[in-house]
């Protein structure tokens, strides 16, 4: 028999200073995260994989790297999952098969597979994989709320990414556009390819944690023109101080201010007096006045 994930509704206090709700919160290392940057999923991988991580954290006693799972692993209803992922007005679970087809491929679970005609899912973790994804001191606290909003692999990747970092003193993600442009299935992607996309992953993580962003837009030489990106992520009670983030870089060619709804443009000798306006605008990019 497999244990059966039981649901509640979310507890309405937050532990610490996470801004998560108990109930909806789940983990994910660095290390982990950082060996998905690599690699391309589609959407309904990332679904699958979030929402079995979320489910799977629900029902574990603790959350380090030598926690036990029960042998038998998990199962869930599959109109749980779609409500968890946002996909309940399709009325399919053909997103939820897609899903479990690549994540079968990737080889991370002892288990996985539907069952009473596909409307039921069965799981387990590798207990080295759930290893990996619980250990070590640098880790994501995740939302699962979040994931109804997430589209597309590029959404997906900036959440674990902004997940993993927004919560560090000086909280920055650096990548790169040749992996942004794996994330999209573009192939010699320059950064007008990716420009939009990245944009519009970083709202939706920065309108997911009320976060603001300061973006230099780098070249290193790897590609001609913009080929990295840094990503320091401006949240109350961060370490940043205003020069600090207004600092550019020999590389930096321009910069962006990002919010969870808005974006503007900067020019690299702008920047100080732009994060200064941002600071009066109580970090609202809508609001910058320059």
């Amino acid at each position: 028999m497999y244990e059966e994930i039981e649901t509640t509704k979310s507890q309405t206090r937050s532990a610490g200073d996470t801004g998560i709700a108990s109930n909806d919160m789940y983990r994910m290392s660095r290390d982990f995260c950082d060996d998905f940057r690599t690699r391309w999923r589609s959407a309904n991988s990332h679904r699958m994989l979030h929402a079995l991580l979320y489910l799977t954290c629900r029902k574990l006693p603790t959350w380090s790297s030598d926690v036990w799972q029960v042998q038998e692993g998990y199962r869930a209803e599959c109109m749980l999952l779609r409500r968890i992922l946002g996909l309940e007005s399709r009325n399919s679970n053909r997103d939820l098969r897609a899903g479990v087809a690549e994540l079968v491929d990737v080889e991370i679970f002892n288990h996985l597979h539907l069952v009473h005609d596909n409307s039921w899912l069965c799981w387990r973790f590798k207990d080295e994989v759930l290893s990996w994804i619980l250990s070590g001191h640098s880790y994501g606290l995740m939302d699962a709320r979040a994931l109804i909003k997430l589209r597309d692999a590029t959404d997906f990747q900036m959440y674990n990414h902004v997940s993993v970092a927004r919560r560090t003193w000086k909280a920055k993600c650096v990548l790169s556009v040749a992996d942004i442009g794996i994330w999209m299935q573009k192939a010699d992607p320059r950064w007008p390819d990716i420009r939009d996309g990245f944009i519009k992953a970083l709202k939706l993580s920065c309108a997911q944690y009320d976060l603001s962003a300061c973006v230099l837009l780098e070249c290193h030489g790897h590609l001609r023109g913009i080929d990295t990106i840094e990503i320091r992520l401006r949240r109350v009670g961060g370490g940043w101080g205003l020069s600090e983030l207004a600092t550019c870089h020999t590389f930096t060619r321009r910069c962006l201010l990002v919010d969870g709804t808005h974006q503007k443009g900067v020019v690299c000798k702008e920047l100080p007096v732009a994060v200064r306006a941002l600071q009066k605008a109580q970090w609202r990019v809508e609001g910058l006045l320059l």
